[in-house]
């Protein structure tokens, strides 16, 4: 895996890991909780990002 972020949960989960997958194009999510990962195709994920929150979201 390449440079990471950790995100924060609002909900009380435990934080996942967010990295560039090893793919070109992936992220590898990591979920502390559970202790498992999955890669996902970035446009997948993004897609499923604008679909959960269509007014948008501002960093």
């Amino acid at each position: 895996m390449h440079h990471s972020m950790r995100v924060s949960s609002t909900t009380g989960t435990a934080p996942l890991d967010i990295a560039a997958g090893d793919v070109p194009g992936t992220v590898y999510l990591f979920n502390e909780d559970t202790g498992a990962g999955q890669v996902y195709p970035i446009h997948e994920l993004l897609a499923a990002l604008r679909a959960a929150c269509p007014e948008g979201v501002s960093a």
